[in-house]
């Protein structure tokens, strides 16, 4: 353990460039902060950096080489804001004519003078519960995969994680509990220069971010209460409203308060509260990775590792590969892990041994994959042909794979094309529908599904639902001179009507009865006289049925 002492401005910074993709870890609680500006790129024309601590661009220059087939107005147009002209542009490089340009020349243009574009960022994934609101709508909505982020938006997540995917593929994930604004997405015209801004309020994030193309880019993170800078590194900061941790695993870190600095290299962690010296310790070790279970075909599967010497915990973090989601993350006392209810995919597991402070050490990923099968169920209850008064009969069946999940399926055809009733997803070998069937036949399946794009269907068992139909009322009847029309109504499980024409209202003197296929019927009847008429459905299968009210006719 070290303690480093002097005198500085509140700020983080780093000192070393890392090729390829940069990730930061950031950890802070509702009342502290962290700010993060991050370069990368190789320096060409540059006279100075992108912008102020105040968000104005500074006074510098950008130099471009004309290439070929390039025109002043038309790179004008392209590059400069509507403040500036192709003129300004030649009298700021003191050149008197365009005839004086040629391929290879170089023009000098002023920072401020640049065209500044918004690129909107846009949500990856989405796990759990989250929200978000737009600069011009405070009112808070439901956040879902694709979600378009512009420059004000809010991002809150409550039990969930969130990934955010920007303009240059840049990847922040936010954890739960976490509330981060988009306070600036700007680029600069083609130059390749950008402005990358964010507020995380409460909450923790992690970043991989995207090489940027020019030095003078920034990516900054604020927090309330601090700050940081990066340059081609990886660190971790965890901030309370007293005191803020660094951890660094790449490169290293300028870390500093009102009162002290130190310049903290890769495997140290730092600690800063108030006007106490920074003291630097260890990181943990890392743990050594964990055989791959490289393709797995069977869930549950348990994870071990090699215990770490005066490691009092570990930290793993679940990615999938393909889409970038945050899957799982998890705090575990024991080297020991259980890979459970995993969808089919490529996932990056991340672990780190955390020590008694709770400083986490560097990573080592374990790559593998999930690929299930679902199997088709065996049913078991009701039996084939069954006959039941009970309008939510409790379907059961045997499961044949591994980690699956079902569903009942009930329809009133042997084809399946209109599903009548269907129950929730569940692990469970039994279900019952949410609402009760109707009288009638039926047909019922169980659908199983595994790694979640794996899907079986079982067999198909037909099911009666004893009672009786509705009675079938007349709807309407039409008087013609001596001609009637009578129309009623339609009654599901019917395969046809009977019709009963009578003299008197009790049909004990019945003049007519036909059977009808359509729910219609005209007669002539004899003036004068008085008629009375009754329609009963005749049902699909062994169900019951009654005959409708009575109605009277009569023609004048």
């Amino acid at each position: 353990m070290s303690r480093v002492l002097c005198r500085c401005s509140r700020r983080v910074s780093h000192h070393c460039a890392l090729p390829g993709l940069l990730a930061l870890w950031m950890a802070v609680s509702p009342t502290a902060s962290a700010d993060v500006s991050i370069a990368l790129g190789s320096a060409v024309g540059m006279t100075s950096s992108l912008s102020t601590g105040s968000g104005q661009v500074a006074q510098g220059e950008w130099s471009y080489t004309l290439r070929p087939g390039d025109n002043v107005r038309s790179l004008s147009k392209e590059m400069l804001d509507n403040r500036h002209t192709w003129l300004e542009l030649l009298r700021h490089n003191n050149i008197s004519s365009v005839s004086d340009l040629h391929t290879g020349s170089m023009l000098r243009i002023p920072l401020d003078w640049l065209r500044q574009r918004p690129e909107p960022a846009r949500a990856l994934a989405v796990t759990g519960h989250a929200l978000f609101r737009t600069r011009a709508d405070q009112n808070y909505q439901t956040l879902s995969r694709g979600t378009r982020l512009d420059v004000g938006d809010e991002v809150r997540t409550e039990d969930g994680h969130v990934v955010i995917q920007l303009a240059d593929q840049s990847i922040v994930r936010l954890g739960p509990r976490s509330s981060l604004t988009l306070n600036r997405l700007t680029r600069f015209g083609k130059t390749g220069m950008a402005d990358t801004r964010m507020r995380l309020e409460q909450g923790n994030l992690s970043t991989r971010v995207h090489p940027l193309s020019d030095p003078r880019s920034r990516f900054e993170i604020e927090t309330p209460s601090a700050v940081a800078a990066v340059r081609g590194t990886e660190f971790r900061l965890a901030a309370k409203p007293e005191s803020t941790r660094l951890e660094v695993t790449k490169g290293k870190v300028a870390f500093s308060n009102e009162y002290h600095q130190a310049l903290v290299p890769a495997g140290k962690a730092a600690f800063i509260s108030g006007i106490d010296p920074i003291v630097i310790t260890d990181l943990p070790n890392a743990p050594k990775p964990p055989a791959s279970p490289g393709k797995i075909q069977k869930l549950p599967q348990t994870l071990t590792w090699q215990p770490v010497p005066a490691a009092s915990g570990y930290h793993l973090n679940i990615y999938n590969r393909e889409n970038g989601a945050w899957v799982a993350s998890a705090k575990l006392e024991h080297p020991v892990y259980q890979l459970a209810g995993l969808d089919n995919g490529k996932y990056d597991a991340q672990l780190s041994a955390v020590d008694i402070n709770g400083v986490q050490g560097s990573a080592k990923p374990v790559n593998f994959s999930v690929d299930l099968e679902a199997h088709a169920a065996d049913l078991t209850a009701p039996a084939a042909d069954a006959k039941t008064a009970a309008q939510r009969p409790l379907f059961k069946w045997n499961f044949r794979g591994e980690n699956e999940k079902a569903r009942v399926q009930v329809s009133n055809a042997e084809d399946f094309q209109q599903i009548v009733a269907s129950s929730e997803w569940s692990p469970a070998a039994q279900a019952s529908l949410a609402q009760p069937l109707a009288p009638g036949q039926y047909y019922w399946r169980v659908q199983t599904r595994a790694g979640g794009n794996s899907r079986a269907q079982s067999a198909t068992r037909s099911l009666v639902v004893l009672g009786s139909i509705p009675e079938t009322h007349i709807i309407t009847i039409n008087y013609v001179d001596n001609q009637v029309r009578i129309f009623w109504e339609k009654i599901p499980q019917v395969e046809s009507y009977r019709l009963q024409l009578a003299s008197d209202p009790n049909f004990t003197q019945i003049l007519r009865e036909e059977t009808l296929q359509e729910t219609s019927v005209a007669a002539r009847l004899v003036p004068g006289q008085h008629y009375f008429v009754r329609i009963k459905g005749v049902p699909k299968g062994p169900l019951g049925s009654h005959w409708g009210p009575g109605r009277e006719l009569y023609v004048k």
